[in-house]
C-alpha cells in the first residue's frame, strides 16, 4: 500500500545520498556548493526522486569506492562498488575492468557484496519472486513493433536501434544490441591503459569512461540510470585534470544536462529518435575519456596548467584527504607531493 510518509522518507534518504555522492568529491573546490546544487538539479536526479528508485545509491557507491581505492583500501573499495548490484545491469563492466587490470582484491570485494545482495534478495522475495523479477526484465527488454513511451526514453543501444529502425525484428534487434554493447565495452577498456593508480588525476576520467559505456551498453537502462555518471564527473571537477581539458568538453557536459530537460519539457512523450543525439553525445564523451586517460601525458601538462582557482597545479581527492604523515606509495602520489612542495 502506498504511504506518502514512507515515500517522502525514502525520497529524503535518496536526496541525502545524492548530496553526499556529489559534495564529497567537490569538497575544497571553489564554488563547490553552487556546483553541488547545479548537479542536484539534473533531470536524472529529479526523475529518480519522483519514481522512488534506489539509483541514488549508485553514484554514492562510486564516490565511496573511489575514496577507498585512493586510500589503499582495495577490498573495501570493491565491496562499496558492489552496491551497484542493487541495479545489477549497472555492475556489468567494472568486474571486467578488475579482471583486465588483475585487481583481485577489488574483484573479490565486489563479488562478496554482490553475493550478499543476491542472498538478501532471495530471502526477501523467495525463489518465485526472483523468477517473476527475471521474467519481468525479459518482458521489457524486447523490440516491440510499437514500443511504449517509457521504453523509448531509455538511453541504451536498444533505444537507439528502435529510434533508427522502428519495428526491427526481435532477433535482428537483439543481435545488433549485443554486438554494439560488446563493442562499446571493449572500446571503453582503452581508457584503462597504463598503471592502476586511484590517486592519479586521471582516475575519475577512467571511471567515467566505464560508466558511460555501462549506461549505453546494458540491455536495460532507463534515463535515471545516468545519475551513475555524477560521481566521476564531480571527482573530475575536483581533480587537477580540469586544468588541461579543452573548454568544449564542459560545453558538451552542459548539453548532456540540457538535452533531456528540453525534450522532457517540450517534446513529451519523447519522440522515437530522441536517444540518437544522446548516443552521439555519450560516444563523444567516451572518446574524450579515452583521449585524456593517459597518466604520463597528464603529469607533463599539469605542471604548468592553471586550475579553476588560478593557481598552478592542484590536488586530487586523495591528496586533499590524505593524513599529513601518510606513506606515499604510488608514483602519482609521490609526483604530486614533490610538486606541491616546490610551489
Amino acid at each position: 500500500m502506498f504511504s506518502p510518509a514512507r515515500s517522502g522518507f525514502g525520497s529524503a534518504l535518496s536526496l541525502l545520498a545524492f548530496i553526499v555522492a556529489i559534495a564529497v568529491p567537490l569538497a575544497g573546490r571553489p564554488h563547490a556548493k553552487t556546483l553541488t546544487m547545479g548537479m542536484l538539479s539534473y533531470l536524472g536526479v529529479i526523475t529518480t526522486l519522483r519514481e522512488g528508485q534506489v539509483n541514488a545509491l549508485l553514484p554514492l557507491s562510486l564516490t565511496l569506492s573511489m575514496l577507498a581505492f585512493s586510500r589503499g583500501r582495495r577490498a573495501l573499495g570493491g565491496a562499496l562498488m558492489g552496491l551497484l548490484r542493487l541495479k545489477p545491469q549497472y555492475a556489468l563492466l567494472f568486474p571486467v575492468v578488475f579482471l583486465v587490470k588483475r585487481r583481485w582484491r577489488e574483484l573479490a570485494g565486489m563479488g562478496t557484496m554482490g553475493l550478499g545482495i543476491a542472498g538478501l534478495s532471495l530471502i526477501m522475495l523467495g525463489p518465485g519472486g526472483m523468477v517473476s523479477y527475471m521474467e519481468l526484465l525479459r518482458s521489457v527488454d524486447r523490440f516491440p513493433p510499437s514500443p511504449p513511451t517509457w521504453e523509448q526514453f531509455m538511453v541504451n543501444w536498444r533505444a537507439v536501434i528502435m529510434g533508427v529502425a522502428p519495428g526491427v525484428q526481435e532477433t535482428v534487434g537483439s543481435a545488433l544490441m549485443l554486438a554494439a554493447g560488446i563493442m562499446t565495452a571493449l572500446i571503453s577498456l582503452l581508457a584503462w591503459r597504463g598503471d592502476w593508480d586511484p590517486a592519479s588525476p586521471s582516475f575519475p576520467i577512467r571511471v567515467l569512461a566505464t560508466t558511460l559505456a555501462t549506461v549505453i551498453a546494458t540491455p536495460h537502462s532507463h534515463f535515471y540510470g545516468t545519475v551513475l555518471m555524477l560521481a566521476p564527473i564531480a571527482a573530475m571537477m575536483r581533480s587537477p585534470v580540469t586544468a588541461i581539458l579543452p573548454p568544449w568538453i564542459w560545453r558538451y557536459l552542459g548539453l548532456g544536462y540540457l538535452l533531456p530537460l528540453l525534450i522532457y519539457t517540450y517534446y513529451w512523450p519523447a519522440p522515437p529518435w530522441w536517444s540518437v543525439p544522446y548516443y552521439f553525445l555519450t560516444m563523444l564523451l567516451l572518446t574524450m575519456c579515452i583521449r585524456y586517460s593517459d597518466v604520463a601525458n597528464l603529469r607533463t601538462k599539469m605542471v604548468t596548467a592553471p586550475t579553476f582557482d588560478g593557481k598552478i597545479g592542484g590536488q586530487s581527492i586523495a591528496a586533499a584527504l590524505r593524513p599529513p604523515n601518510a606513506v606515499l606509495s604510488s608514483p602519482s602520489e609521490r609526483y604530486e607531493h614533490d610538486r606541491l612542495k616546490t610551489e
